[in-house]
Order: C-alpha cells, then structure tokens, then sequence
C-alpha cells in the first residue's frame, strides 16, 4: 500500500483539531468538533487532546485484523472516556468529540469506516464511491453565514447529536461506532483512495470549484498538499465568507492519499 498525507490547522499557530496517523495497512483521520467560544465543554482537556487519544487506540485498535473496525472504534471511545471520566464532565454537549474515518486493507479488500462528516473516495473498476455522513452538516446548514451562530448551533448539538434521527460522532459513548457506515472494496478492483475531513471537502461540496474525480486527480497529480493550497487560496479570496456562507473563513484540513 501507498500513503501520502498532509494535514495543516485553519488559522496559522492555532491547534489543528483534526488528526491523521498511518502504519503499514490502516489509515485513520480524525476531524475534532470545535466548540464554540464561551461554551462550556465540561472538560478539562480539550478537543487536541482528545483527537490525540483517541487517534493513537483507534490506530492500534484497528491494525488487529482479527477485529471489526466498528468494535475497534468502540474500544477507543471507550478507552479514552476512561481517561477523564474522573475528572471532566463527559455528559456535556461541550465535551470533546469528533468524526472518524478509517481505511485498512485486508487479505482481499479495502474495508472502511466513517462515522459523521470526514469523506472518503474509492477509484475502483466499478466507478467512484463517496462514502461520507451529511446528518451533521444537515441539522446547521441553513445557519452558514449567519452572525453570532454559535449559540444556535450548540442548541442544536444539544437537540441532535448522537440521538435518533439525529447524527453520530465519536465522544464518550462507544455505542456510537453501531452507527458508523461500514463496508468494504475489493482489492483487486481498487486503483485508489482518498480520505479528507471538511476542510478538505469544501473545495467541491461548498465552493463548487470541481467535483469528487475532479478533486482525486488533482490530489494525485499534484500531491495532498496541493489540495490545501487550492482550499485556502479560495478562502483567502472570500474572507469576508459573503460568497460562500460558512462558520469558518479557514477549517482545519486533512487529506490522505491510498494508493493500492
């Protein structure tokens, strides 16, 4: 397997809450859920702490093949609520959380995870494959834009986070992973892959500057990197965020390449 990533924070000496790690078979990206200022998170720790945590278990968890990958997300959530479990209050919708993708190649396929809004893209013999989750994106979108929305958008946290006919991210409840849209590519029919957190994704889903084969190709001619760069050429171009409505000028973004 091939794997080449690049990862860089929204704002220039900020703490980039998303998280990417690889070993020989697995990749894992993380996209940690920013709280808002002057939300209370109930948590002493904060999301690069939890990104870091989690990350590190769910890599280990995952690189046993003789495990699910949704039973290797459990066991990570699990694992790390127990670290602060003592100490933060982990019933907070403020409480560190994040979306997960996880790709791992078995004996005979590429299997994959992703639970909430990281995406990931399958060139195969039987055509592209975008597995993501939009539940999140879903239950804010009509508030890109809008001044002063953090307050809004933790209520709707609160109304619709890992809830039923809600949407689904990793935080302190393991049983989240059952929710995680899970599957697998036969490796034989796999040509490439891509995993990307939003930050990344804006480029297609809300700048509208190309589309899903458009994004592959440019990210494997040129390198992940240069995806960044088109990204935040775009948002420097709109600061003012009056073309493309959204909650942040610049999102932390992550992009992994997997070649098979």
């Amino acid at each position: 397997m091939f794997f080449s990533a690049a990862t860089e924070p929204g704002v220039v000496d900020s703490p980039n809450e998303d998280w990417v790690a690889v070993s020989p078979t697995v990749s894992v990206v993380l996209d940690g859920v920013t709280v808002f200022k002057g939300v209370e998170t109930g948590c002493m720790h904060g999301t690069p702490w939890y990104v870091d945590q989690l990350g590190i278990r769910l890599l280990t968890a995952a690189s046993d093949s003789a495990v699910s990958l949704q039973f290797a997300l459990e066991s990570a959530i699990a694992s790390v609520a127990d670290l602060h479990a003592d100490t933060c209050d982990l019933s907070q919708i403020g409480a560190p959380s994040a979306a997960v993708a996880i790709v791992r190649k078995s004996h005979q396929s590429l299997d994959y995870l992703v639970l909430a809004d990281v995406t990931v893209l399958f060139d195969s013999a039987s055509g592209l494959t975008v597995v993501s989750d939009g539940r999140v994106t879903s239950t804010v979108e009509d508030l890109a834009g809008m001044p002063n929305a953090g307050f809004e958008v933790m209520k709707r946290r609160e109304r619709y986070r890992n809830k039923k006919d809600g949407y689904w991210v990793a935080a302190a409840d393991p049983s989240v992973a059952k929710h995680a849209k899970v599957g697998n590519i036969p490796l034989a029919e796999v040509r490439r892959a891509a995993m990307m957190s939003d930050g990344v994704t804006r480029l297609v889903d809300t700048f509208e500057q190309t589309d899903w084969p458009g994004i592959l190709a440019l990210a494997f001619q040129n390198g992940p990197e240069s995806v960044i760069e088109r990204v935040r050429k775009i948002e420097a171009s709109d600061k003012d965020k009056k073309r493309w409505p959204r909650f942040k000028g610049s999102d932390d973004a992550t992009i992994v390449l997997v070649g098979a």
